[in-house]
């Protein structure tokens, strides 16, 4: 990834920002669509980073459009840490005072609000100039995922468990030590343990637990398996109707849980099952606690576990996991030979002369260990048709 240090900046950045349009100051003054609409454009940003590390190496304007983006993205972090101390000290002050009152009201007067929304404004405006003038250079979007801890992904988009492993690098360790675990006929005490697999957007999260889905031992240990990708909508009716469907190959589409649980009784009772609940964003301790309860409702063996794969660790506490899977970055050599399968795969137009091997291996160590983003520089060089990335 292009300059891995600018692209955790503006992670950094589009934290706080989402953080802030959650805030009580979005409310007036259009300040909540400013917000949104600074994120989009960093996104943008964040699309041509990839493509500004491939012609890195041979165009000095790309040079000095990633020290202009620096700036402006070190001025961002700013106004937003600015921002957010004064949210913070407006809560702390309604907390002494005992009483409600607005960023956008008194005590701050009319002069402080406007200059806050002007230089929200203003860093809009010029973010958005840095956008141009990666398009007057010639850059284009490559876009390697969402890296960021915040659900903003395509809401329709969906998970499988369904991986092809001989692509897979450097995870091996984990998914024995899962196996292990999930396997095993030692008793921890738990009904229905949970066994939780963390970490940021891009290491693997998904194809771990993908990997220990279709495990051998996996296969023989469990009766019934069942993959449920759930994302922000952590709405228990949905999610055992989807275990439902998963099961019969039916969605039953039930509006109450204990009939739903009734359905899954009759499938699932004395059984030994393994739920998965991929990509999980609850930190609402009520939800889990009634899904709990319709699981532990179901009536099967209790030997039973569930997996749950999230980019937040208070995810797993409030889902009081008995063992959490704290997912790294992969090594140095891991990363090269994730590399070495995607780049110079069988068909690809790349030739794999010691000039490109240079090349890759300088930028596969900027992407800092993450799969996803070596695995989208992969991608990109496989469609090169000679040695030069730019």
């Amino acid at each position: 990834m292009a300059d891995v240090l600018l692209n955790l900046v503006i992670e950094g950045v589009l934290n706080k920002l989402i953080s802030l349009v959650a805030e009580e100051i979005n409310i007036v003054w259009g300040v909540k669509e400013d917000l949104e609409s600074l994120a989009r454009n960093l996104e943008m940003i964040q699309a041509l980073l990839v493509d500004a590390e491939c012609q890195h190496t041979s165009k000095e304007a790309v040079d000095l459009w990633l020290k202009w983006l620096r700036d402006v993205s070190s001025k961002a972090e700013y106004l937003l840490d600015e921002l957010a101390y004064e949210v913070l000290r407006n809560k702390l002050k309604k907390r002494k005072q005992d009483q409600v009152c607005s960023f956008f009201s008194c005590p701050y007067p009319l002069a402080f609000r406007f200059k806050f929304a002007h230089k929200i404004k203003n860093m809009n405006l010029s973010i958005e100039k840095v956008y141009q003038e990666a398009k007057r250079i010639g850059l284009s979007p490559v876009e390697i995922g969402n890296m960021s801890n915040n659900p903003r992904s395509d809401p329709s988009s969906t998970t499988h468990p369904f991986v092809d492993d001989s692509s897979i690098v450097g995870r091996s360790e984990e998914v024995n030590e899962i196996v292990k675990l999930l396997t095993s006929s030692e008793k921890d005490g738990n009904k229905l343990s949970v066994i939780g697999i963390v970490g940021m957007a891009g290491l693997g999260k998904t194809t771990t637990a993908q990997l220990v889905y279709k495990n051998e031992k996996v296969l023989r240990h469990f009766d019934h398996k069942l993959w449920i990708h759930v994302s922000e909508d952590f709405n228990v009716e949905r999610l055992l109707n989807k275990m439902v469907e998963s099961l019969t190959g039916t969605n039953p589409n039930l509006t109450v849980a204990e009939a739903i649980v009734r359905k899954l009784n009759e499938v699932l009772k004395t059984k030994r099952f393994l739920l998965v609940l991929d990509d999980v964003w609850n930190e609402d301790a009520e939800k889990w606690d009634r899904m709990r309860k319709c699981l532990r409702g179901i009536g099967g063996s209790d030997e039973s576990r569930i997996i749950v794969t999230t980019r937040n660790e208070t995810v797993v506490s409030i889902m009081q996991a008995s063992f959490t899977c704290q997912l790294g970055t992969l090594s140095d050599d891991d990363s090269w030979e994730l590399f070495e399968k995607i780049a110079f795969d069988h068909g690809c137009a790349a030739v794999k002369t010691p000039e490109l091997i240079n090349i890759g291996r300088k930028i596969v160590a900027k992407c800092g260990g993450v799969p996803l983003a070596v695995t989208a520089i992969g991608g990109l060089l496989y469609s090169k048709e000679d040695e030069r990335i730019a």
